[in-house]
């Protein structure tokens, strides 16, 4: 919260809603472009949807406080969706409810509704949502295993991705936009692989528009997740992947291995909260 609120000095920090989960309260923070010009597009940055994903927290922001001002464009920036889930190294909220299956109308996740009330006065005007996640060991040996727990299913063992990976927008895909991201941050960290069946997290994955072993991207349906969009990129500075953390063996702040770090970009006309389906997105 402290390192949010440092950004006011650059940014507009705005108090978008609050999450009751007695007896803890949280405050739902935004950053915001403070010039906003009508010349400049909209883009719009959340980490922390899973709040035991905590790279895409940090990650986050470090680019708004180390790079964010050499991109001319207005910015809005969530850094932390799911305090509680983040605090607690959690993938649900308090009601066991998964923040990423619930972006939709009557979705059952405070975090979820009030961000899609933020964004909803920009609707159609964002040029593109980086949503930032992870994924480590504990999918395997802790939130999987509890998610077919709680829907009283049998547990399917998956496949950890080992490495960098995109989820693409399947309504609305960008192949050349994401291989762009990918071929960038190939120059300082390792791409996950395709799985055997030329996978990754469920999703046919692919470097090019085609499926191909190669990985990178994944294709795919999700149900109430976010709608990504892009009109073509202005004029601005190349995609810098400096500020990733590299390479396998990083552990998250349970002690957890981060095998694959984890981005859903997308682009395209649409409202960005339209019902989603893209079984990739995680």
């Amino acid at each position: 919260m402290a390192r949010i609120e440092r950004l006011a000095g650059r940014f507009d920090v705005q108090e978008y809603g609050r999450l009751d989960y007695p007896p803890d309260h949280y405050r739902l923070l935004a950053v915001r472009s403070r010039e906003v010009r009508d010349d400049r597009p909209w883009v719009l940055i959340t980490g922390g949807v899973h709040g035991y994903e905590t790279s895409g927290v940090h990650g986050a922001l470090q680019f708004l406080e180390q790079r964010a001002a050499g991109y001319p464009v207005n910015l809005l920036a969530v850094p932390c969706v799911s305090p509680w889930g983040y605090e607690r190294i959690h993938r649900w909220n308090a009601n066991a409810v998964d923040p990423n299956r619930s972006f939709k109308e009557g979705g059952a996740a405070g975090e979820s509704a009030a961000l899609m009330r933020l964004v909803a006065p920009l609707r159609g005007r964002f040029l593109v949502h980086i949503d930032l996640h992870e994924t480590t060991d504990s999918d395997e040996s802790e939130f999987r295993p509890a998610l077919a727990a709680r829907d009283g299913k049998p547990f399917e063992p998956g496949v950890i991705p080992d490495g960098f990976y995109l989820v693409d927008d399947s309504r609305n895909p960008q192949p050349e936009f994401q291989r762009a991201v990918i071929d960038a941050v190939a120059k300082v960290t390792h791409i996950a692989p395709a799985d055997g069946q030329n996978e990754i997290i469920g999703g046919v994955a692919g470097r090019d528009p085609v499926p191909d072993a190669r990985a990178g991207a994944v294709r795919g349906h999700h149900r109430g997740s976010l709608h990504h969009h892009h009109r073509g990129l202005p004029r601005q500075p190349a995609f810098d992947a400096r500020h990733l953390q590299r390479g396998p063996g990083r552990r998250d702040l349970r002690g957890h291995r981060v095998r694959a770090g984890e981005v859903g970009v997308g682009a395209g006309p649409r409202d960005p909260f339209t019902s989603r389906r893209n079984a990739g997105a995680r």
